[in-house]
């Protein structure tokens, strides 16, 4: 194999190492959640700003690691399951990207999708 080929095959998979790495970092552990019986309205914060995918909304940089899961928004099944997803990343000190809806509650954004990493 020529040093050229050589080359370009260490390259490719140093190239291809980091890329893997970013994908890896993203996201953000769960510091704590907390539901409220009242509205069955669950809050979660994480362990940084990481968490979320694009940019928070206005309405919620006062509180920017800090997000709600509003049945109202994703309906009651869809709550349970993001909530499922949540109590197994606490658990298992896994990371989660947020999705938000661009929108706020009480002066927190709303979860759209929780993906557990």
């Amino acid at each position: 194999m020529n040093k050229f080929l050589r080359s370009s095959i260490v390259c490719a998979s140093l190239i291809l190492s980091a890329k893997a790495n970013a994908l890896n970092s993203m996201g953000a552990t769960i510091d704590f959640i907390a539901t409220r019986a009242s509205d069955n309205i669950v809050y979660f914060e994480t362990g940084s700003v990481d968490a979320i995918s694009g940019t928070k909304p206005a309405c919620g940089s006062s509180l920017p690691k800090r997000y709600i899961i509003d049945n109202n928004t994703v309906g009651v099944e869809g709550a349970k399951k993001m909530y499922a997803n949540l109590l197994a990343a606490k658990l298992q000190n896994r990371k989660v990207e947020v999705v938000g809806t661009n929108t706020c509650l009480m002066g927190t954004e709303i979860a759209d999708i929780v993906i557990l990493k």
